[in-house]
């Protein structure tokens, strides 16, 4: 069973336009720590970028559940030390069976995340 706590956002694009969007949808709210890779000078492809967040965030690796929809990012994820959960979309739709044998859990809708 993962804790419910402190939720952050990771997105590849930049700062400007999505951040701007973001706050006009509300979603801006639902989470503790919004970041881009710019943030950290870095991609979803260097396992540090994920280790940085956790120590912005005060936690461990080991306290993170990590959710994505590409499995690279998700390897990467793991690579880092993370508990990670596959998320079903469109674009991964040929990846899904690698990623539900890569990941510690894997969902096609979030409503699942409380089964976990």
């Amino acid at each position: 069973m993962v804790d419910a706590g402190k939720a952050a956002f990771f997105r590849n694009c930049g700062n400007g336009k999505w951040r701007v969007d973001q706050h006009l949808l509300g979603l801006w709210e639902l989470f503790d720590n919004v970041w881009s890779c710019d943030d950290f000078n870095t991609t979803k492809a260097d396992p540090q970028i994920y280790v940085r967040a956790v120590e912005k965030m005060n936690t461990t690796v080991e306290n993170v559940l990590f959710l994505d929809d590409n499995l690279n990012a998700d390897q990467t994820a793991k690579a880092a030390g993370m508990q990670v959960c596959g998320v079903y979309d469109e674009s991964s739709k040929d990846y899904v069976e690698q990623m539900k044998a890569a990941n510690d859990y894997y969902i096609y809708d979030f409503q699942e995340l409380l089964h976990i």
